[in-house]
């Protein structure tokens, strides 16, 4: 009889490590997740501070075209993850994707018009998917409308006015993620 307990105490401990051991694994895969999403944040943000820079200073317009562009390729990998962070913006990251491939051979005053009427990126469920939208979206709009005609001195600075606004969506997405990431119901 004792041993029939010890054995089935045994067990039930071991399977409670194995299931703990699980647990452990879990967290540090999402942990390694969070991480990586976080590293692809900030080289996006020393991107668009390169960005803002150039604005700044008066580059090429090749070289704001470069920049832009760079930014909408990290951008679409920061959305890849992202809905893996969240999981209530899969929808609207599912309908943003498709819509942003198709924008970026548009001109610049086409990719305004359809993101004006494009009722379905005003729908969102969280603050959060309408702050990584401008993440890829700006860049999208920026490289057009360098790409178009060229940037003149006054438009330097709306630029540089619309990088400024990429950064603070940026810093609300870091923000809200790490505050996320540390509430007790993360996983």
């Amino acid at each position: 009889m004792y041993k029939k307990i010890i054995v089935l105490l045994l067990c039930a401990l071991a399977f409670g490590c194995g299931e703990q051991k699980l647990n452990t694994v879990e967290r540090d895969s999402t942990s390694q997740q969070l991480h990586t999403f976080m590293d692809l944040l900030s080289a996006f943000e020393q991107q668009a501070q390169q960005l803002l820079t150039s604005l700044q200073i008066g580059s090429d317009v090749s070289v704001i075209k470069a920049h832009s562009d760079t930014l909408s390729f990290q951008a679409q990998t920061i959305l890849a993850l992202f809905v893996e962070q969240q999981p209530q913006c899969s929808d609207y990251v599912a309908r943003l994707l498709p819509l942003s491939n198709s924008l970026q051979s548009l001109p610049y005053e086409s990719i305004r018009s359809q993101l004006k009427q494009n009722e379905q990126l005003s729908q969102f469920e969280s603050a959060i998917c309408y702050h990584v939208k401008d993440l890829l979206m700006q860049p999208i709009m920026l490289s057009a409308w360098a790409n178009e005609e060229g940037l003149k001195e006054a438009e330097y600075q709306l630029a540089s006015e619309s990088i400024v606004e990429l950064i603070a969506h940026l810093s609300l997405v870091q923000t809200i993620t790490m505050e996320q990431a540390h509430s007790p119901d993360y996983s």
